[in-house]
């Protein structure tokens, strides 16, 4: 596998999910740009693919009951008297129920919420780092008290983590060829999008018991 510049390699037991040929590998329901001026126009400094790779932490490790203290602190640099927020807050939930029902459904079409295909390479890449980035804050943000572990049924979580870690420091270099880099970006996609659907899948249990045993604070 290319690597992107960042020295970013897949090893774990999520091993990399390859590229579906001629099925689209970018296919959110959701508009990047367009959630993205929405939350400008707010205030809101945060990336998208940031705030989407939070949610999806949250979302697999507490589920929805976590969702309200990550819609605070999306929105934490938006000014409280922009006339524009209510948009911003309306966004985030449509794109919390949006998220919920592509990792609950059955079609597996959950997809990490990234610029389409007609953006530039280096910006796409920068989105998949900045989401991973979310992604791992969003493990702290979702307020449970016990991280997941494998006596908790999270057997590949702390693995799982590890990569996204290693992802979130990719970025584009100077001499990388273009193909090559494309590929790569496409493979490591596919790899954080079937590893979250797996790991929503793997923390079921997970959630339910911290609900029920009241380990969200």
């Amino acid at each position: 596998m290319s690597q992107l510049d960042g020295g970013v390699s897949i090893t774990g037991q999520f091993a990399p999910f390859r590229v579906r040929h001629g099925f689209p590998l970018v296919r959110q329901s959701q508009d990047y740009q367009a959630l993205t001026d929405t939350l400008r126009r707010a205030g809101a400094l945060t990336e998208v693919a940031e705030v989407h790779g939070s949610l999806c932490a949250v979302l697999c490790v507490a589920g929805s009951s976590g969702t309200e203290l990550w819609r605070e602190d999306s929105l934490e640099s938006a000014g409280s008297a922009n006339a524009q927020l209510p948009m911003a807050r309306s966004a985030l939930e449509h794109m919390e129920l949006d998220t919920w029902a592509a990792l609950n459904g059955s079609a597996m079409d959950f997809m990490p919420l990234l610029p389409d295909d007609s953006a530039d390479l280096a910006e796409r890449t920068d989105a998949l780092a900045c989401w991973c980035q979310g992604f791992l804050y969003g493990v702290t943000l979702s307020g449970v008290t016990q991280a997941p572990s494998e006596a908790t049924g999270a057997e590949h979580f702390d693995e799982f983590v590890g990569d996204l870690a290693e992802i979130s420091k990719a970025g584009m270099g100077a001499n990388d060829d273009v193909v090559e880099a494309d590929f790569a970006y496409a493979e490591l996609v596919e790899f954080v999008r079937g590893g979250v659907q797996l790991l929503f899948e793997e923390l079921a249990i997970f959630r339910s018991q911290s609900v029920s045993s009241g380990s969200l604070h």
